[in-house]
C-alpha cells in the first residue's frame, strides 16, 4: 500500500502537509479512513484541512462562518481528492467570549472525547438542517489550543449503535499526536433518537506549532512550496462506550463503516 499525497486545497492557501494512511485495509478490516491532514500557521490564523477517503465520502459542499473570525467548510470528493473539513480560524477566538460557551468534556452522544483531548471544550452549533448540524469546538485552557469540528450527520440513526466512539490519532512519523478523529453513534432514550452520530476531529494549535518548529518548516510564506511530512499509520482504533468490547474487532469496525455507506447513500449524502 503506497501512502497518499494531498493536493493542493483549491491553491486557496498554502499548506504544511501531513500525510499518511490511519488504518490499514487487511481483509474484513476497515481500509483509508482519514487520507491526510495538513495545516499552516500564520502569526494570527490557522488552516486546517482533513481529508477523508472513501470510507467516508460525503458529498456535502457548503461554507459556514463562524462570526467574523473564520469559516468551516466541507468540500466533496473530486477525482482522487477525498472528502474534506477544512476550517479557517483567527487566534482571536480563543479570547471571543460569545464563542466560551457550551462547555463540555464528551461527544454529543455522551461518550467522553478521545484521550488526545485532555481539557473541556467550548461548543457552539454553527449550522443545523435537515440532513446534518456541525459544531465548532474550541480549548479552554492557554496550554491546550485545541481547534474541532462536529459533524452530527441524521442518517447515523437508530441502526448504529447507540453511545459508542471509535476513535484514532493522527501521527507523524516520529509518532506525536498532531490530531484525533472519532466515528461515533447516536445518542438513545427510551428508544427515541435524542441525538444522531456523526465525525468529530480535533488538533492542538500549540502542539502544531511544536511540529512544525521541530520539523524546520518556515510558516506564512505565501508562493513557496511547502514542506510536507509522512503520517506513520496508527496502530488500531480506539472504542469507547456501550459495546465497545464488540467494535473492537476489525470485522464488526468493517460492518459498521459499510452501514455507514449503505445509509448515507440511501439519504443522498454519501457517493
Amino acid at each position: 500500500m503506497t501512502h497518499s499525497t494531498l493536493h493542493s486545497f483549491r491553491r486557496v492557501f498554502p499548506l504544511l502537509t501531513l500525510t499518511g494512511v490511519l488504518a490499514v485495509a487487511c481483509g474484513s478490516s476497515v481500509s483509508q479512513i482519514v487520507k491526510s491532514f495538513s495545516f499552516n500557521l500564520e502569526e494570527r490564523k490557522a488552516q486546517l484541512v482533513t481529508e477523508f477517503s472513501t470510507e467516508v465520502a460525503l458529498n456535502m459542499e457548503v461554507a459556514i462562518p463562524i462570526r467574523d473570525i473564520g469559516w468551516v467548510r466541507l468540500i466533496p470528493a473530486v477525482g482522487q481528492r477525498g472528502f474534506q473539513i477544512a476550517t479557517d480560524i483567527d487566534f482571536s477566538a480563543f479570547v471571543d467570549p460569545a464563542l466560551a460557551i457550551g462547555r463540555t468534556r464528551t461527544l454529543p452522544n455522551g461518550v467522553s472525547f478521545p484521550s488526545y483531548v485532555s481539557t473541556d471544550l467550548y461548543s457552539v452549533e454553527l449550522k443545523k438542517d435537515q440532513n446534518f448540524s456541525t459544531k465548532f469546538y474550541l480549548g479552554t485552557s492557554s496550554e491546550k489550543k485545541y481547534v474541532g469540528v462536529g459533524l452530527e450527520l441524521k442518517f447515523v440513526d437508530s441502526r448504529f449503535p447507540e453511545g459508542l466512539a471509535i476513535s484514532q490519532n493522527l501521527q507523524d512519523a516520529s509518532r506525536r499526536n498532531v490530531g484525533v478523529v472519532s466515528f461515533y453513534g447516536p445518542k438513545m432514550s427510551n428508544g427515541r433518537m435524542v441525538a444522531p452520530g456523526g465525525i468529530f476531529i480535533a488538533s492542538d494549535i500549540n502542539a502544531l506549532r511544536g511540529q512544525s518548529a521541530a520539523q524546520g518548516f518556515t510558516v506564512s510564506t505565501a508562493g513557496m512550496e511547502m514542506q510536507s511530512v509522512e503520517l506513520s499509520p496508527y496502530d488500531g482504533f480506539d472504542v469507547e462506550g456501550k459495546n465497545s468490547r464488540t467494535y473492537k474487532r476489525p470485522d464488526q469496525q468493517f460492518r459498521l463503516f459499510n452501514k455507514f455507506r449503505g445509509a448515507g447513500r440511501q439519504a443522498g449524502l454519501v457517493d
